[in-house]
């Protein structure tokens, strides 16, 4: 059973997060993939052209600020909430179905999309401010979306609560977040860099454009994941009493 309630240092976090994503690859993985595949197959397939150009495309301006904000406002909450649903199902000792996940995502999509854009707007803000502000508030909110879920906080009171678990870690967790995504970054190439060079070589634009829908699912469905898990280590940290309960 999955324990929630204690810290758990970088590598043991890299440790869990890896485990948990294989033995779960299909729930985590089929769940991103339905969230990523509409938007990045109509969004940059068809309206960037990559579908038509692969790696030449060169997409409209707005082509790319659609799926920019797609990603960022629906795509990272909605995996973000489903993804923390399932952590707090798997360490009660049971694995939700796929339907399940969604449903229960869905649920509480619409605070943490709501989260997020407070959080996108206080972070480009801060970064117009000389962007040292941005990089801090990027990390002091960050778990925002993973506080609407579990904590059932909203609004403000989401972005208050992960600045708590946040207070005196700012660092490691910049550090923690970085080293994720790092990992993020190269589960997403072994998923579907591979297709996307054999798409580039092989002149098939398809193939670039599955290529790609692949790693950002990959991509996306690990770092939800380990972020809420770092989350919950945070917690512990800055909030033990409930952490435990």
């Amino acid at each position: 059973m999955l324990e929630l309630g204690r810290p758990r240092e970088l590598g043991e976090l890299i440790s869990v997060a890896l485990a948990l994503f294989v033995r779960n690859f299909s729930l985590f993985f089929t769940l991103a993939l339905i969230v990523v595949a509409p938007y990045v197959l109509v969004v940059d397939g068809i309206w960037g052209r990559e579908l038509a150009d692969g790696v030449d495309a060169d997409p409209p301006v707005a082509a790319q600020i659609t799926s920019g904000v797609l990603s960022a406002i629906v795509a990272q909450p909605l995996i973000t909430a489903m993804f923390a649903r399932i952590v707090l199902a798997i360490s009660e000792g049971r694995v939700p179905s796929v339907g399940e996940a969604l449903r229960a995502g869905l649920q509480v999509f619409l605070p943490a999309a709501a989260v997020v854009v407070l959080y996108t707007l206080g972070v480009v803000a801060g970064l117009l401010a000389f962007i040292v502000p941005g990089i801090w508030l990027g990390v002091r909110w960050y778990f925002g979306p993973q506080a609407v879920v579990v904590d059932g906080r909203r609004g403000v009171e989401a972005l208050r609560r992960s600045d708590e678990v946040v207070r005196g870690q700012w660092w490691p967790t910049f550090g923690r977040l970085f080293v994720l995504g790092v990992f993020g970054l190269v589960i997403g190439l072994i998923a579907g860099g591979l297709l996307q060079a054999i798409g580039t070589a092989a002149d098939s634009p398809a193939l670039y454009v599955v290529g790609r829908v692949l790693g950002d699912a990959a991509a996306a469905s690990f770092a939800a994941l380990a972020g809420t898990l770092l989350f919950f280590d945070r917690r512990a940290r800055n909030v033990p009493e409930q952490a435990a309960a």
